[in-house]
C-alpha cells in the first residue's frame, strides 16, 4: 500500500488473471504459452478497468495489474477492504468478480487477487 502525491489516499495493485486460450491444468513453462490470453481479449479487459479509472500495465504472462486508490477496489468489485478483517494481501487475497463488468469481458477473468504479503521481515524469522 502508498501513498499518492502524499495525499491519504491508499493505493492498491491487484493481478488479473486472464482466462487463457488453454485449459491446461496446472499452468507450467511447458504450457505457459498455450495459457497466455488472446492479445485483443486481453486488451478489452485492460480498457475495461482503465474506464473505471484504474492505472493497467499491458498483460504480462496470464495477467494484468490494476491499480488504484482503495475506493476504487471497493466501488468495482462491492467488497469492503477498510474494516477489521478487510485487509488486503492479508485478509482478502481474491475479489469477486466487478458486478457490472458486462458477462463477455468477465468470462475472460479468472481471477482477481492481491499478492499476499512476504511471510519473512522484522518478527517473522
Amino acid at each position: 500500500m502508498t501513498k499518492v502525491d502524499g495525499s491519504d489516499a491508499d493505493v492498491l495493485s491487484a493481478e488479473v488473471v486472464l482466462r487463457g486460450r488453454s485449459d491446461a491444468e496446472p499452468i507450467t513453462s511447458e504450457n505457459l504459452a498455450a495459457n497466455e490470453p488472446e492479445p485483443a481479449r486481453a486488451r478489452k479487459v485492460q480498457e475495461w478497468f482503465a474506464q473505471k479509472g484504474f492505472t493497467t500495465s499491458g498483460a504480462h504472462g496470464v495477467s494484468i495489474t490494476v491499480t488504484g486508490p482503495r475506493e476504487l477496489f471497493e466501488e468495482t468489485c462491492g467488497i469492503g477492504l477498510s474494516g477489521p478483517g478487510e485487509r488486503p494481501g492479508v485478509d482478502v487475497l481474491d475479489l469477486p468478480p466487478p458486478p457490472d463488468m458486462p458477462g463477455e469481458l468477465a468470462a475472460d477473468v479468472e481471477a482477481i487477487a492481491f499478492t499476499p504479503r512476504p511471510d519473512f521481515g522484522p518478527g517473522a524469522y
